[in-house]
């Protein structure tokens, strides 16, 4: 099998990816069944770099975007990340070629592998002193695009622009992700209600009401006994409590 790089891998997946939510394919009818857990994990890849003008120069947002993504999302709560490092070397070790790509099954795969429930693509683009950088949200099973969202400015404030577009995809993420989910098919109302209580105690946790997010918690792990996450903020709450 013909090895190639790890950039190559990723601009190719996010590029088929991106074709797969144009034509927005149906919902295999093993993805629209009971049981998907909150969408509670994230791999976040490199963004593409479509530049026109100064690509060269602009050529570190490629690394510098993603990055910032996943430090918002961790600090957020929201959602937890697959750390950049596992996610490079899980590409590497799957040899992939181009031709692999085309497969449903190597996406289930890459997903499976990763531990992601969803996807974090993006790319930029600068012509002549105007700026625009996407993102895209994708569930990993189907390929189904749960958000895109994009940002436009003076190219001369890429980072200003990366925060703006931070600020919009981060408001709700992973409440709102799983809302989308639950009405492409791809999850259920048992998971939205469990995410619904994690999320509220997320909210009561951050406000300094310990015993409303306890509570937020219980109830959302009697929904999903298999959340890691609502189980560890609950235990850590438990300890500090009087």
């Amino acid at each position: 099998m013909k090895r190639i790089t790890t950039t190559f891998v990723v601009s190719l997946l996010a590029t088929f990816l991106g074709g797969c939510a144009a034509r927005r394919p149906a919902v295999p009818a093993e993805s629209r069944g009971e049981g998907r857990t909150r969408l509670q994990t994230i791999a976040v890849f490199p963004f593409d770099n479509n530049a026109v003008t100064d690509r060269e120069r602009l050529d570190f947002l490629r690394e510098w975007l993603p990055d910032a993504f996943a430090e918002r999302i961790t600090q957020s709560g929201e959602m937890r990340v697959v750390e950049r490092r596992e996610l490079l070397r899980i590409l590497q070790e799957q040899k992939l070629a181009a031709s692999d790509l085309a497969a449903r099954e190597t996406r289930l795969r890459l997903g499976r592998i990763t531990g992601a429930q969803t996807l974090l693509f993006g790319g930029f683009s600068a012509l002549a002193e105007q700026m625009q950088i996407d993102a895209r949200i994708v569930d990993a099973e189907s390929g189904v695009v749960l958000q895109s969202l994009s940002v436009r400015g003076d190219a001369g404030a890429a980072r200003q622009l990366a925060g703006q577009l931070s600020d919009q995809l981060l408001n709700g993420l992973g409440l709102r992700a799983t809302r989308q989910a639950v009405s492409a098919g791809l999850a259920d109302s048992r998971s939205l209600a469990a995410a619904e209580h994690y999320y509220n105690g997320l909210a009561a946790e951050r406000d300094g009401k310990t015993e409303e997010a306890i509570d937020s918690y219980q109830k959302a792990l009697e929904l999903n006994h298999d959340d890691a996450t609502a189980r560890e903020r609950l235990e850590k709450l438990l300890r500090r409590a009087p």
